[in-house]
């Protein structure tokens, strides 16, 4: 049942990962557009800002999700029937790489949710 539980939060936690790394992508294109950079530095435009943020934003978004997914994974390495060195192995660099990646999303999520709030609230 479990094994079942974890799965399904691969699946979704992937899929959302996909999906907002799309947004950022699409993001972060529009930010490389719209920035000009040059030797004298300019204060950015506002627009350029909240396409930055927005970026940041579904970034974090991102690594939130991918690291639920490795995290699950690692559950899963965790509960098969023979643990052998590789497979704790594999499990202990997942999780390490998937606790990570979500402390650090979520750091970004909290600094740069309300920054695009803002933005949003004021356009």
């Amino acid at each position: 049942m479990i094994h079942i539980l974890l799965m399904f939060t691969v699946v979704i936690a992937a899929s959302f990962s996909i999906f907002y790394s799309f947004k950022t992508r699409s993001y972060r294109k529009q930010y490389y557009e719209m920035a000009v950079f040059k030797k004298a530095k300019k204060k950015p435009k506002k627009k350029e800002k909240q396409v930055f943020h927005m970026m940041k934003y579904y970034n974090a978004k991102t690594n939130i999700a991918m690291g639920t997914m490795l995290s699950a994974m690692a559950m899963i390495q965790f509960m098969f029937s023979e643990l052998t060195g590789w497979v704790i192995g594999v499990a202990i660099a997942f999780l390490a790489l998937g606790l990570f990646n979500l402390i650090m999303g979520i750091r970004h999520y909290r600094m740069y949710a309300p920054k695009v709030y803002a933005d949003t609230k004021h356009t």
